[in-house]
């Protein structure tokens, strides 16, 4: 039972690191969506202006938007990594969880049987030989 507890904190706290990461890559990507829709805006209005100085800074923004593009497909695939490892942890804690439940089911089963088999076992504990606990 210790290493099934062991195991379900250390997913959980996976899932808590996965969970952040997912957090921290929205941030980064709604940063990113907002970057990109500026620097399109200043692409039209750059091209609208035919000067030289307009095209070169119009070259700038081309570039700056296809970077801040890049960053929103990365940022994009890291989330999608961070949900599949957040699925496997999930679906990792709810195996640790129905191995817990089954073995608590056979604690009770077995200790029903006894119970059964031997009569009413010794009580132990605040309550025992009909003492109340107040």
């Amino acid at each position: 039972m210790t290493d099934i507890a062991g195991s379900r904190e250390a997913t959980l706290a996976g899932l808590y690191r996965l969970r952040g990461a997912v957090e921290r890559l929205e941030i980064r990507r709604e940063a990113v969506e907002g970057l990109a829709t500026e620097l399109a805006f200043l692409h039209a209005r750059s091209r609208q202006s035919g000067s030289a100085e307009g095209r070169a800074e119009l070259v700038q923004l081309e570039r700056a938007h296809a970077r801040a593009r890049d960053e929103l497909q990365k940022a994009e695939l890291g989330e999608r990594e961070c949900e599949l490892a957040l699925q496997r942890s999930l679906a990792e804690l709810a195996g640790l969880e129905r191995i817990e439940l089954a073995r608590l089911e056979n604690r009770v089963a077995r200790a029903a049987r006894k119970e059964d088999e031997g009569g009413e076992r010794p009580r132990r504990g605040r309550f025992a030989a009909g003492g109340g606990g107040t």
